[in-house]
Formats: C-alpha cells, sequence, structure tokens
C-alpha cells in the first residue's frame, strides 16, 4: 500500500502516448514523467484506456510511475501504446483486425489515412460473450469518437477531413477471458 513503481521509457520520434491496463490487482494511479519531471499524463489504473484522450509525447526519456493506493498488495499488469512509426498499423479499408489477446483485454493502435473527409464503420465479431473498445483520435491527438463493440456490433463516425486518423482497440476491462475475435475496418464517400 502506497508504494510506487518506476519504469523508464526511451521515446524515439514524437507521437501519442496510452497506459493500457491488462489486470489490475489493486487500486492505483499511473504518472508520465518527463525527463526534467514534470507531469504530461496520468489516470486511474482501474480505466479502460478507451476512457483516456492519449498524452503527446516527444523524442527523450520519460518516467511511468505506478502507485498502489490500496491498502493491501496486489499485482499490476499494462502495457504502453504508442503512434511512433514502429509501434503503429497502417491499414485499409476492408481489412479485418484480429482482437486476440493471452488477456481479455489487451490492446493495439492502427493508423488509418483518408484522401478526403470519410465515414468509418467498425464491425465486430468476438466470441465468448466479451466486448471490445475502440476510439478514434485524429493526428493532433483530438477524440473523434470512441465506444464498446460486442459480437455482431456496429459503430459508425464521421472522419471529417483529410489525414491521418488512429484506431485505438482492445478487450474491456471486465472481461473475464482471453479476447478472441475480428474487427472489420471499412471508409467510404458520401460522395457520387
Amino acid at each position: 500500500p502506497g508504494s510506487v513503481a518506476n519504469y523508464t521509457v526511451t521515446v524515439g520520434s514524437a507521437g501519442w502516448f496510452k497506459f493500457d491496463t491488462l489486470s489490475t490487482g489493486f487500486p492505483g494511479y499511473w504518472t508520465l514523467l518527463d525527463s526534467s519531471g514534470r507531469q504530461v499524463g496520468g489516470g486511474n489504473t482501474s480505466t479502460d484506456q478507451f476512457y483516456q484522450s492519449p498524452v503527446l509525447v516527444k523524442p527523450g526519456i520519460y518516467t511511468v510511475q505506478v502507485a498502489n493506493q490500496g491498502t493491501g498488495g496486489g499485482n499490476l499488469d499494462f502495457q504502453l501504446l504508442n503512434t511512433s512509426a514502429a509501434s503503429v498499423t497502417d491499414i485499409q479499408s476492408g481489412q479485418s483486425l484480429p482482437l486476440q489477446a493471452t488477456t481479455g483485454v489487451s490492446g493495439s493502435v492502427y493508423r488509418v489515412s483518408v484522401a478526403a473527409a470519410a465515414n468509418l464503420s467498425l464491425a465486430a465479431s468476438i466470441s465468448g460473450g466479451d466486448s471490445a473498445t475502440w476510439q478514434v483520435t485524429n493526428a493532433a491527438g483530438t477524440v473523434i469518437g470512441s465506444g464498446t463493440l460486442g459480437n455482431g456490433s456496429f459503430a459508425q463516425l464521421a472522419l471529417p477531413k483529410a489525414g491521418d486518423y488512429f484506431l485505438w482497440t482492445g478487450g474491456n476491462l471486465d472481461n473475464t477471458a482471453p479476447l478472441q475475435g475480428s474487427l472489420q475496418v471499412t471508409t467510404w464517400s458520401n460522395q457520387v
């Protein structure tokens, strides 16, 4: 209780960052500090990553602090998601993304590029009664839309202008089994 663990992260190129809780055994908070010790992001470890806006990071060394706010011990499994060129996958309209993970919640980030304003749809095929979370942000980190998808569900949103958008996906923190399924991604224009 009250303990803090520090993790050093080196960022090679500017991009957007998210703390993705995979499982939590205690109530806690995470904090992202830049090399000068200034807090640039933070949040509750019990909150699914799709509820959080991404944090802008620039090249440099960062510290991720995880603090146990509970009265007992426990474990916290997490991963760090970011949009640097080395860790993001470019996807095309019509592509099916795997939603498989060793835990019920593991997340990923993808880049969708559109040449003009377009619509984006997401159609989920998920087994075992689990659900997936999603969030779309523009290149400036602004959240365009987010939600939760179950088996057979569908989401649609407008991408307001040409450019890069990031699709953040993952399993819901309430999932009890490893996430299994896929997410069909489609973009289209209203122009005739």
